[in-house]
């Protein structure tokens, strides 16, 4: 389709350009910039397949210098926000095969960042509040790797929030598993516990993110059908600060009102 050689090895070098940028964000490891390859791989775990061929435009303008690197940056920051919102909030995905493919003709890639905040205002972007409330009702929890990775992630970037200012964070001697506060299986101890309305609790707050938390596969196991009171004091002297602060504060009774209430906490 080219008239001449030139044209046709112009093209096969741009193709070798944006084959580079894909590689990366396929493998995020091979990005050399580190703090780029810090925000991929937070990417890479929500999925965002459907966002590439946006952020093959944006990385095309990273490398002509038309997008400064900290505004480079930004975007991803803002890519991560939304697609966070939009999973917290039980959005569905198949809407974002229809966001992202017109996106980069909205954005100004000297402004980048902010014209994706204001391009990505007008694709249900989930408000505060909605979060807010989203949390406290959608399940969040499933045994699919992928779902995990995502409330892994969401976890543990609110437990080094919480620990913004100190200095540092603390981390998780093994790899994070999610833990029920309120078990999956009851026995007839947290039945009893919970009183008549045990199975609608069940069944509305289990996997919601107010009584998930993480623990390492050990702390996991020796929790597992444990009595609050039990689980309670066991999480007053976990490293994490999400578990410690939370759980080392007087808690009456763990029932809905109390998912709730550290579901709003966690939002």
């Amino acid at each position: 389709e080219y008239a001449d050689g030139a044209a046709f090895a112009h093209e096969v070098e741009e193709l070798h350009r944006f084959a580079t940028y894909y590689d990366r964000l396929l493998r995020p490891e091979n990005e050399p910039d580190l703090e780029i390859q810090s925000r991929l791989k937070r990417l890479d775990v929500l999925e965002m397949a459907t966002a590439a061929p946006f952020l093959l435009y944006l990385y095309d303008k990273l490398a002509q210098g038309q997008t400064a690197r900290v505004d480079f940056l930004d975007c991803l920051e803002v890519l991560e926000n939304y697609l966070v919102r939009r999973w917290i909030s039980g959005e569905p995905t198949n809407y974002l095969n229809k966001a992202f493919p017109t996106l980069a003709r909205e954005i100004d890639p000297t402004r980048a960042a902010a014209t994706l905040k204001q391009a990505l205002a007008t694709r249900n972007y989930p408000s505060d509040n909605r979060v807010r409330g989203s949390v406290l009702t959608i399940e969040c929890y499933d045994r699919q790797s992928g779902v995990l990775q995502k409330l892994r992630l969401v976890l543990d970037t609110i437990n080094r929030r919480l620990s913004q200012g100190t200095g540092g964070y603390t981390v998780l001697d093994a790899s994070a598993t999610i833990e029920h506060i309120l078990p999956q299986t009851l026995d007839q101890g947290w039945k009893m516990y919970l009183g008549d309305r045990w199975q609608e609790i069940q069944e509305q707050y289990l996997h919601t993110l107010g009584n998930l938390t993480l623990v390492t596969q050990e702390w996991n196991s020796s929790l597992s059908n444990a009595p609050f009171d039990v689980k309670r004091n066991k999480l007053a002297k976990h490293a994490l600060v999400i578990n410690r602060d939370w759980f080392g504060k007087p808690i009456g009774h763990w029932n809905d009102h109390a998912i709730k209430e550290r579901g709003d906490f966690l939002a």
